[in-house]
């Protein structure tokens, strides 16, 4: 059994192994009893075949011929014959014929061993006859294995390899082959015998085709390079004059050799090509499948598909003479060359259920009898590699599934691993649908398949290897099936072969204990310490992959020292084979280990050497390298991170119109650029209407039918719901990109009502969509939606008892209550109890005030004090009402949160802005909170990045993200929104943020050196301004005397105005001269013209007017 588990350990994690050497040799068939032939009867008594012709006809030979009868009991006469048998070639005939019964009379067979070894005339013929049949039976007898041990000897021994002849040798070395562990000097005796059968060679005695493929099939079990070169080359020489069954076995032997070079290859298929085209009717269904089998095991996979597409129309023709034993070996070998030909595969399922399923006796159904269970396991491991499930039309992976679960009694421990494996490589082939989709079987069927396979690997543990253990453990996590029993057992198993653990085995196993211990307690302590110093010592001494490193550092929160620097060592060492994936993956391990959030050293360290790996490119590993972007952001200066993501955004977008990006990878990019807070709206647009053609195009008909939604999954819209809305959505949008991220968020709440998901959604997804709403507040059309959602989301999530007074899961209670009208007696007794208890206003544990904060309280209680002693009368009122007088609270409790600073009497909140409270400029992770995460970074994995980004739109215009400066971040907000509806006057303040000494310094000399600078200039400006203003005021005043009712006789312009308006008025005579206006020009004009005669000197002869009212002067 070691063996045989040995040889299939390297062939896991849901991929059936591949078989070494050739197949199990058929058994023949057990023949139905009945009495013995004509003249022979047995004793009731004695249980002796007695003969009735005398006993000169009673000879051995005879009986072993009335043996081969049909219909007759053979096993009395063999048992007769081997008593009888006295010469060497009498007990030799018996054995052959003993060798091909079933079961093995293991009794006689040895009695005849000991006949042999007491003969001193056997021959060297008769005892490789007795050996072929020992072999044939898998039968080990000490006394004639001694005998084969004498062989090589000078002394003691009746015979020696100098009396066998070549066809005795490959007889020999055969028994050799099988009993290799047990024969005394066994690589003695095959090199002694190989030196044998090349000096027969040279004197001209040439081995023939069926001796050297023979001589091959035992050599695959014996370590003799220099022999098995030399009988490759004989080989190839009598390929010519092969059957197609010889080219078969000689092809699975020479691979399992590793003697399969490009001519031997060439050489084959020539040969193979010529037979299949010569004589197509020697080419039997079982020769076939074995060829197709050893081509299916050659290193290149493009090699193995070019082998095999040619054999795949004549292997079609001949499916219907194939045994089932021979359609398992089929379907392995295109298993393992990846070939999915529909037509083929169908013709392959409807000959195995004719053949695999036989029907009962009593009501007609069938069942498999006719597989083992190793051969059900790997049959359903090949199937999920083809994808060949739920597209076969005949069913035959569900009936292979429903004959596992009722023999899973008798399955080994390996085939428990392969049948996991595969159940957990078909749930993971699509993460948008449930295991339910993919199987196509009920849950209860399943859930019952699994607890079956758990409790016979519990039973049947020791028999794996170690890599059959890790595959194992990983298989039932990706099921989530994780239980105390099961992984108590894979631990404590896994414990006792550390040392042979592989770097697969180390990656597979951390991938497991890393998920299987945020459920149970089992790998705390010493387990995963000494699994941790084991894993060390292993990537020291072996050659690891990158993606193995990084798994490797899945399951500890702080991982041992030599654990930590041999993976960086490793990092340093082998940068160059680190793909973005790799590193992403990384990163992430150094990140669950905490090791990036507190040293920033190795963090800056581990940046410096990746760096080179992380270009700005574009193709399928764009988010790997946002990912590992965002794991080292806080060493990476802003500018660089800035251009980065600029660049990663636009290869996305083009990405996103290719279609090369998958609809779960954009769930991840939605992830990423909502926890660092890029308000990249062109592409979360983009995102937000691929999103929406799901769930218009499959989703709604998902639902219909009562499926699980496609994807977005449930988990992934409400994780898409908390980032849109951490973002701004649906209020902040730009107006350009609004439609389509409204209608997004709209229909992903619409989605999960209407599949009614939330009560099966996950701690983290649950607070996600209540979170998201509560930013959002009520929408117009929607605000029914939301409430009945953010009910039912607080009836599943509050009976979980993850929340405390304090935090995130106030303000969402507050929402629910203030703004939606929600009421304890709208939830059950324990949800009632705690959603009450969420409601009442808590006392703040720390009264700490920051930065601006002080100076505010400072300047507020001079404000209160001097307004006390300006108003005393109001004092007295407040005392005679029973109110107490005003004063500034800090911490002030309220059921939404506790105000930092406020007056309670007046009911005034002063909401301090700091760096991560707006959406513009730096901030921190700005959302924390018992029961939301142990980080500060918990709904999307990590914190917020310091500092918006500026993007560009389609038109390659340059956008801030940010329209409003005064934009506040959604958790302030949110706080601010509450205490307005209780009724306060919330008075913002904007952010200001503390500056050190240093940063003080420079601010104040660059303050100086700018006062320096601009005191010329505004000298300078003033005086021009100064100028400027008198002008101005000259202009303003003439401008004013334009009208009729400003002129007087101070006016300066007013002669010139009237005279203006006369001559616009355009009149015809003294008749159209009568309104009040114009008499008012015209006493003007006359004025002016009285003062102008006044204004020329006397000498000039018309100093005086003709006609002159006025007096002489």
């Amino acid at each position: 059994m070691t063996g045989q588990i040995s040889q299939y350990g390297r062939f896991l994690r849901g991929r059936p192994p591949a078989l070494l050497g050739r197949r199990v040799e058929r058994l023949s068939e057990v023949r139905k009893p009945r009495a013995v032939g004509p003249g022979y009867a047995i004793d009731s008594a004695s249980g002796v075949v007695r003969s009735n012709l005398g006993a000169t006809e009673s000879t051995p030979r005879q009986l072993c011929r009335e043996a081969l009868r049909e219909n007759v009991q053979s096993r009395p006469l063999l048992r007769q014959a081997a008593q009888r048998a006295t010469t060497p070639a009498e007990c030799v005939l018996v054995l052959s014929h003993l060798a091909h019964s079933r079961p093995v009379d293991e009794p006689s067979m040895r009695l005849l061993a000991e006949k042999l070894k007491q003969s001193p005339t056997i021959s060297a013929k008769q005892f490789c006859l007795a050996a072929s049949a020992f072999a044939r039976a898998r039968l080990w007898v000490a006394t004639f294995g001694s005998m084969v041990s004498d062989l090589n000897r000078q002394e003691g021994s009746v015979l020696s390899l100098k009396d066998f002849n070549q066809t005795d040798l490959v007889q020999l070395l055969r028994f050799v082959s099988v009993f290799g562990g047990l024969i005394e000097d066994k690589d003695a005796l095959w090199t002694a015998a190989g030196s044998r059968l090349q000096e027969e060679e040279q004197k001209g005695q040439r081995l023939d085709a069926t001796g050297l493929v023979s001589l091959l099939r035992s050599l695959v079990q014996a370590e003799h390079p220099s022999l098995a070169t030399w009988l490759r080359a004989r080989l190839l020489e009598e390929l010519p004059v092969c059957s197609p069954r010889q080219l078969a076995s000689a092809l699975l032997d020479l691979g399992a050799l590793e003697l399969l070079d490009s001519r031997t290859v060439q050489t084959l298929q020539r040969e193979v090509t010529r037979t299949m085209s010569s004589n197509p009717e020697a080419m039997r269904p079982r020769d076939l499948a074995s060829i197709l089998a050893g081509y299916s095991k050659l290193s290149d996979l493009d090699q193995r598909q070019d082998l095999m597409f040619p054999l795949l129309p004549q292997m079609q023709a001949l499916m219907p003479g194939c045994s089932v034993s021979d359609l398992c070996e089929v379907l392995h070998a295109l298993a393992a060359a990846h070939i999915t030909v529909r037509a083929l595969l169908e013709t392959w399922s409807s000959n195995f259920l004719d053949k695999a399923l036989v029907p009962r006796s009593q009501n007609g159904a069938t069942e498999p009898l006719s597989l083992s269970p190793s051969q059900l396991s790997l049959a359903i491991a090949d199937l999920v590699k083809l994808r060949f499930v739920n597209q076969d039309p005949h069913g035959t992976f569900h009936a292979l599934l429903k004959s596992v679960s009722d023999v899973s009694p008798a399955l080994g421990g390996l085939s428990v691993c392969h049948v996991v494996s595969a159940l957990a490589r078909l749930k993971h082939a699509d993460k948008g649908q449930s295991a339910k989709g993919l199987l196509n079987t009920d849950e209860d069927f399943q859930k019952t398949l699994v607890h079956k396979l758990e409790a016979q690997l519990v039973s049947k543990v020791e028999e794996l290897q170690p890599q059959g253990i890790a595959a194992s453990a990983e298989a039932f996590v990706k099921l989530q099936h994780i239980s105390e029993e099961l992984f108590n057992c894979l631990t404590t198993a896994s414990m006792k072969c550390l040392a042979e653990f592989s770097s697969e085995d180390f990656a597979m196993m951390s991938s497991a204990l890393g998920t299987a211990q945020k459920t149970l307690v089992s790998f705390q302590g010493d387990v995963l310490e000494q699994f941790g110093r084991q894993a060390a010592r292993s990537l020291t001494e072996s050659a690891w992959t990158p993606r193995q490193v990084a798994q490797v550092l899945q399951p500890f929160s702080k991982p041992p020292e030599g654990l930590l620097h041999a993976a960086l060592r490793h990092l340093r060492t082998q940068t160059s084979s680190y793909s973005p994936r790799d590193l992403a993956l990384f990163l992430n391990g150094l990140q669950s280990c905490g090791v990036l959030s507190t040293n920033k050293a190795l963090a800056a360290d581990v940046w410096d050497v990746s760096q080179e790996r992380l270009p700005l490119r574009g193709g399928s590993e764009t988010l790997a390298i946002a990912k590992s972007l965002v794991q080292l952001r806080s060493v990476i200066p802003l500018g660089k991170l800035r251009y980065r993501f600029r660049v990663l955004s636009h290869r996305l977008q083009q990405a996103f119109a290719a279609g090369t990006v998958q609809l779960q990878e954009q769930a991840e990019v939605l992830r990423l650029w909502a926890l660092l807070g890029l308000r990249d709206w062109p592409l979360l647009a983009e995102l937000a209407r691929n999103a929406l053609e799901v769930l218009s195009a499959s989703a709604l008909r998902a639902l219909a039918d009562g499926k699980p939604l496609p994807l977005p999954a449930e988990d992934d819209l409400s994780q898409a719901v908390y980032a849109y809305a951490k973002l701004g959505a649906p209020q902040l949008v730009p107006s350009a990109y609004r439609p389509a991220v409204a209608e997004f968020f709209i229909q992903a709440l619409k989605a999960l009502h209407s599949a009614k998901s939330v009560p099966s959604l996950p701690d983290r997804a649950l607070r996600q969509l209540m979170l998201g709403i509560a930013f959002c507040g009520p929408l117009d059309e929607e605000a029914q939606l939301q409430k009945e959602l953010l009910q039912e989301g607080l009836e599943n999530w509050l009976p979980l008892g993850k929340w405390k007074e304090g935090g995130p899961a106030r303000l969402v209670a507050s929402c629910a209550a203030t703004e939606f009208g929600l009421k304890p007696g709208d939830f059950s007794a324990e949800a009632a109890e705690a959603f009450a208890a969420l409601l009442q206003p808590r006392e703040a544990e720390s009264p700490e005030l920051r930065s601006l904060e002080r100076q505010l309280l400072e300047a507020l209680e001079r404000f209160v004090d001097d307004w006390k002693s300006k108003n005393p009368w109001a004092l007295q009122a407040d005392a005679s009402h029973g109110t107490s007088a005003p004063c500034v609270s800090i911490n002030h409790p309220t059921p939404p949160c506790e105000i930092r600073l406020a007056v309670p009497a007046w009911k005034v909140a002063f909401q301090v802005g700091h760096a991560e409270d707006f959406f513009s400029g730096p901030r921190e992770a700005w959302v924390d909170g018992p029961g939301w995460g142990q980080l500060a970074e918990e709904e999307l994995d990590h914190g917020a990045l310091l500092g918006d980004f500026v993007f560009e739109d389609e038109t390659g215009d340059s956008f801030e993200a940010s329209e409003d400066a005064a934009q506040w971040q959604r958790l302030p907000a949110l706080q601010m929104r509450l205490l307005k509806g209780l009724g306060w006057t919330v008075v913002e303040v904007p952010y200001a943020q503390q500056l050190t000494f240093p940063q003080k310094l420079v601010y104040t000399s660059a303050v100086l050196n700018f006062a320096v600078l601009s005191f010329v200039w505004v000298k300078r400006q003033m005086r021009m301004a100064d100028k400027e203003q008198k002008e101005v005021e000259e202009l303003q005043a003439t401008m004013a005397e334009v009208s009729a009712d400003n002129w007087s006789a101070n006016s300066r312009f007013r002669c010139f105005f009237a005279a203006q308006q006369y001559y616009m008025l355009n009149s015809a005579g003294p008749e159209e001269e009568t309104a009040p206006e114009a008499k008012k020009m015209l006493d003007v004009l006359a004025q002016c013209r009285e003062d102008l005669y006044w204004k020329i000197p006397k000498e000039t002869p018309a100093s005086r007017p003709v006609q002159s009212t006025a007096p002489q002067k």
